[in-house]
């Protein structure tokens, strides 16, 4: 057998001799050779140091215990992106995951990611639509409180007549991210078109837009309130019913 790292341990075991003044270099170098050694010509050289026999103690070190088991599941490598965890695929590890997905879904309903003023659910009564509110003489002015003195009578009758014109407006006013102006000018339209057929329930039809008019300048001029209030209503609903849903 060919030790090739003879020479490196060679060297070593003279240089330790040396420095223990056993030896002069001169008497060291003629192993410094560039050769290839078997086991027995290294342990003869050793011997010409006077390095005849080497020990080593081997401590053995005894483990008891119980064998760790195999894991009863594989991870699915999948999981990590969506639920930042995986737990495997047996009944009890993907009830864990599902928790671990829940709670990561849960973090965007913390406290600090409510709407402002969502300290509890809403009246839902406060989202349904409820007809219409006819305009009052006390809330016009100049020509619209002239006309409203006009055709009062007509603006009474359509308070049940524009009823589902009205309800439409409101669910406008609470759909989340609605425009103001578009809800209102949508209304608008509606109520025109509702007057088409105005004749057949007893009114002229210019009494009847007229009545519309006053209608849509009334939300115009004073729903602002509403619809803020509605919008805020809706997005701490939908909050809370999300919330709810996903048990956080």
């Amino acid at each position: 057998m060919k030790l090739n790292f003879a020479k490196a341990v060679l060297t070593t075991v003279v240089a330790s001799t040396l420095y223990l003044g056993n030896y002069s270099v001169d008497e060291s170098s003629y192993i410094n050779e560039d050769n290839d050694y078997t086991l027995s010509e290294i342990v003869k050289k050793l011997g010409n140091f006077g390095v005849n026999s080497a020990s080593a103690n081997v401590e053995v070190i005894v483990v008891t215990g119980e064998r760790i088991p195999a894991p009863k599941f594989v991870p699915r490598i999948r999981s990590f992106a969506a639920g930042g965890v995986s737990f495997g695929e047996n009944d009890e590890s993907t009830a864990r995951e599902e928790e671990a997905q829940r709670e990561v879904a849960c973090q965007r309903f913390e406290e600090n990611n409510q709407p402002v003023g969502c300290f509890r659910a809403p009246n839902p009564l406060d989202l349904l639509p409820n007809g219409c509110s006819a305009p009052r003489a006390e809330d016009l002015t100049g020509v619209a409180r002239a006309l409203f003195e006009q055709i009062e009578p007509v603006v009474d009758f359509t308070n049940d007549f524009f009823e589902s014109q009205c309800n439409d407006h409101d669910r406008c006013y609470t759909s989340l991210g609605a425009s103001k102006i578009d809800c209102d000018v949508g209304f608008r339209v509606n109520l025109n078109r509702r007057c088409v057929g105005a004749a057949q329930a007893g009114i002229s039809r210019t009494a009847c837009e007229g009545a519309a008019g006053l209608y849509v300048g009334a939300v115009i001029a004073l729903g602002g309130e509403a619809f803020t209030t509605a919008q805020a209503n809706s997005a701490c609903s939908a909050y809370i019913i999300e919330r709810n849903k996903r048990r956080c």
